[in-house]
């Protein structure tokens, strides 16, 4: 476990749409209920992760959703609740709602890389100079952003979505600096489909993700 230590200029975001709306990709699969169960499973994953981490003050989840919400607060973790629609909105919401607080630093982080570590989140933000710099973690398949930080947190608009990585680089260079690029293998893995799901059940992880999917399609597809 890495030592946490204060750094109150560094904040964790994680945005987290309505559960209802969450991994339609994966409804072969799932049922509602499974589907809702796994984000859940996934996000306890991710806070659990982000609470070992050296470089952060504190974790800030945005959201609507009541039962987000609820386990959210469950970890001791700020809960800012969204006000506007899409997850590109709410981040810019929390993005302007932790500058205003001093915030030099904020880690946007999905709630479903289950497989992320201290040491690969550490890696994006040891780096990070107090002047305009961002630095993304992408998907396995070089396309997605699966870890943004900014610094300043309104540096930029966020992107995500299709062909994130492309548009979180194009918008470094408006604003006139470059994003960083890694691909970090625990955080490459966004559960969204179940190709996915095989690829993280075949890794065998410690986790609240993998002993739900193990409870619910075995130990392999």
């Amino acid at each position: 476990m890495i030592k946490k230590t204060e750094h109150p200029k560094t904040w964790a975001l994680v945005p987290m749409k309505s559960l209802t709306e969450a991994k339609h990709r994966l409804s072969g699969m799932f049922n509602s209920s499974e589907r809702r169960d796994l984000s859940l499973a996934m996000l306890s994953d991710v806070l659990t992760t982000l609470n070992q981490i050296s470089h952060l003050a504190s974790t800030a989840v945005i959201t609507h959703d009541p039962l987000v919400l609820n386990l959210a607060t469950s970890w001791n973790t700020r809960v800012l609740k969204e006000s506007k629609t899409g997850v590109n909105a709410a981040i810019t919401e929390a993005a302007k709602i932790l500058s205003l607080e001093s915030c030099a630093t904020m880690l946007v982080v999905p709630g479903d890389v289950p497989l992320a570590t201290p040491e690969e989140f550490s890696a994006l933000l040891e780096a990070q100079k107090p002047d305009a710099t961002i630095k993304i973690a992408t998907d396995y398949k070089g396309t997605g952003t699966n870890a943004l930080a900014c610094s300043p947190p309104t540096v930029i608009a966020p992107c995500f979505g299709q062909r994130s990585l492309v548009r979180h680089q194009e918008a470094a260079r408006n604003a006139g600096t470059v994003a960083t690029v890694l691909k970090l293998p625990g955080l490459a893995l966004d559960i969204d489909t179940p190709d996915d799901v095989a690829r993280l059940l075949g890794r065998k992880p410690q986790g609240h993700t993998y002993t739900f999917l193990r409870k619910v399609v075995g130990e392999t597809l």
